[in-house]
């Protein structure tokens, strides 16, 4: 489930547990705005049911409910109490941005991308809804267009590393791996602990015909986090580019012993790419990897 935009009822809507009459109400409205999804619900239940509130204050409960039932992974029950905080005060920004979210959680991206745009229309400077817009294009391969909502993300927030990293993954899908490393030399800068940045600069530096870079970037990323299979799988590929068969194939048996059935997959699918058939449910020992013995040798130096 995606993350999803929290805010506390109060901050929203300007009324707080003591302007509630009685006990049991304050108590809802504290329910309300828990952080235990099933509290949540049941105290905006509560709310709604007693029928006293109005306006922003009762979009705002169908709101805290809603995002209560996003996180307990109810997502069309959390898409109706949105469009009732919607149909009440439509001009809510953070609404629409949910709502979005819990739209992308069930395939709906045309429905997503059009809330994005009315968040954009209540608030340009709407970073993550720049950035999410970005995401969409680029899973359908509209790489312009990913480009430019990620561009406007970092506009708006210049130190936004995972719009850069996106970013950079964009412009290596078109191609420009020069724009994809700058995105990502950023991105290092602002989180230079974090192993997957590396690991996504290597891939694009092997990408790029840069195999003895990317070596380096995954050697780091390996620094920083031992466990990590899939910079061993990059650092194999990247080994391959450069003839380093044994390299490779060192890399590749350490990313199983690592990840076991999904790195193997990965390894079967690289082969598969490669024109070397094999059954979707070959073992790695037995299949796998005398086909990638034979795959490796062809660039043995």
């Amino acid at each position: 489930m995606r993350r999803f935009a929290a805010i506390a009822l109060s901050l929203l809507t300007g009324f707080a547990p003591a302007t509630l009459p009685g006990q049991a109400r304050a108590g809802d409205f504290e329910d309300c705005v828990s952080v235990d999804a099933t509290v949540a619900m049941t105290g905006c239940t509560a709310m709604i049911a007693r029928d006293v509130l109005s306006g922003r204050d009762l979009a705002g409960v169908y709101y805290n409910r809603g995002t209560a039932l996003m996180r307990l992974e109810r997502t069309a029950d959390a898409i109706a109490d949105f469009d009732r905080a919607i149909e009440i005060d439509p001009d809510s920004s953070i609404f629409y941005y949910n709502r979005a979210s819990a739209e992308r959680d069930l395939g709906r991206d045309e429905r997503a991308l059009a809330d994005y745009a009315r968040v954009l229309e209540l608030d340009p400077t709407y970073v993550k809804a720049h950035y999410n817009i970005g995401n969409i294009h680029r899973a359908r391969g509209d790489v312009d267009q990913a480009i430019a909502a990620f561009t406007r993300a970092i506009e708006e927030s210049p130190r936004y590393l995972q719009a850069h990293k996106n970013r950079g993954r964009a412009f290596a899908n078109r191609g420009d791996f020069d724009a994809a490393i700058a995105d990502l030399d950023t991105a290092i800068g602002l989180g230079p602990g974090m192993a997957d940045l590396f690991a996504e600069r290597g891939e694009i530096r092997t990408d790029a015909g840069q195999p003895d870079r990317a070596i380096t970037d995954f050697d780091h990323a390996l620094e920083l986090d031992p466990g990590y299979a899939a910079a061993l799988l990059g650092r194999a590929a990247a080994h391959h580019a450069l003839g380093a068969a044994d390299s490779a194939l060192a890399d590749y048996d350490r990313a199983v012993e690592l990840g076991g059935a999904e790195a193997s997959a990965l390894i079967r699918d690289e082969l598969t790419r490669a024109g070397i058939a094999l059954a979707p449910d070959a073992d790695y020992a037995g299949a796998i990897r005398p086909a990638l013995v034979g795959y490796l040798g062809e660039r043995r130096s």
